[in-house]
């Protein structure tokens, strides 16, 4: 997050400016409450700063926190469920792109302040309203007999889920260890549930690396259209997606590479990279598949930052509300060289209708 050292800077200096409640610096105005430094304040319902962000169109939602333990995972996994209505609500009220939750755990001598880690990666909180054709796809432990989402998949009509060919494939796979949930904003929490009763895979993925890691997944019993369940669009066969065009990724998968999935939906604004130079970066690397024409890869070139990460396979790459491609695969999650590769839509159009 690139405004933290001007939020940090900002909330160190104003401890000599207690009769300022806004401040303004670089464009960037900041909203703060000064009883918080004495306060307990993860009991609080308001968040303790407010840093609106006119240039970058979005807010962050800082809350500071002192806590009677120091485990930082629960106190994030609080404020994030916290202030999901609160954050969907600033973004329409102040009309910014997005509104970012962020925890501040202070430990309780005052002397360590804990930054949370960003969240899909480079993040911001929304909810399935927001892309209501966006469902999880869960898995069952053979062993614990546990469902858990481990991939996600978009809406096709109200028995068909379009997803990746890899999150259905493998020695061990069963079409009675899949499920979908659909309508939930929380992972493995609310909306409806829905079996699946078989998986079309692809007919080349497996030959060559993740080409055609894509997969039509026909469900036991209809989904019902609401405001939060809705049907995908997809682009024509044969569609070219140009590159540096914006797109945006949603999921509830890892919030760092290896790090633990998000509790709740989550999305990230990227733009689509080069296919030919995406492959010759990638044909760098040992032992690692081929970047191909029916692949779309995306990030922040040379930046990064921005990404999907596991558990986000078979989630939506969109434009304008039409998945424009399949999240698939990548080397680790928001590294600036090798940005993330999804299953480009357009070249298995034709073979999704007809199935």
């Amino acid at each position: 997050m690139r405004n933290l050292n001007l939020l940090f800077n900002i909330f160190t200096n104003h401890n000599n400016n207690n009769n300022k409640p806004v401040l303004e610096r670089g464009g960037v105005r900041l909203y703060w409450d000064r009883s918080i430094i004495t306060d307990r304040t993860i009991l609080a319902n308001k968040p303790d700063i407010v840093v609106l962000d006119r240039a970058q169109s979005r807010v962050f939602l800082v809350d500071i926190t002192i806590p009677y333990d120091e485990n930082l995972v629960r106190a994030e996994t609080e404020k994030k469920r916290k202030y999901l209505d609160l954050a969907l609500e600033v973004t329409a009220m102040w009309h910014v792109e997005s509104t970012e939750i962020i925890p501040i755990v202070i430990s309780a001598n005052g002397s360590e302040i804990c930054w949370a880690k960003q969240r899909i990666v480079g993040d911001s909180v929304t909810s399935i309203d927001q892309f209501p054709t966006l469902v999880q796809v869960d898995e069952k432990n053979i062993w614990t007999e546990l469902w858990s989402q481990n991939c996600a998949g978009n809406i096709l009509t109200a028995d068909k889920i379009l997803s990746a060919a890899h999150c259905f494939y493998g020695y061990n796979f069963d079409p009675k260890l899949r499920r979908v949930r659909a309508g939930a904003t929380f992972r493995n929490y609310g909306g409806v549930v829905a079996y699946v009763q078989k998986a079309y895979n692809h007919h080349t993925f497996g030959l060559n690396g993740y080409d055609g890691d894509i997969s039509v997944v026909k469900l036991k019993d209809r989904l019902v259209y609401s405001p939060a369940i809705q049907r995908t669009a997809i682009p024509p066969q044969g569609t070219v997606i140009p590159d540096h065009l914006p797109v945006v990724q949603a999921g509830w998968g890892a919030t760092s590479q290896g790090g633990p999935s998000s509790d709740v939906l989550l999305y990230v604004n990227v733009f689509t990279i080069n296919n030919a130079l995406c492959a010759e970066r990638y044909a760098t690397l040992p032992n690692r598949p081929a970047v191909t024409p029916n692949m779309i890869c995306a990030g922040v070139k040379d930046i990064g930052g921005k990404d999907s990460c596991q558990g986000d396979s078979g989630g939506p790459m969109m434009y304008d509300r039409i998945t424009v491609g399949i999240i698939s695969w990548g080397e680790g999650c928001a590294n600036k060289t090798f940005p993330g590769v999804s299953t480009s839509v357009s070249p298995y159009t034709d073979w999704i209708v007809g199935i």
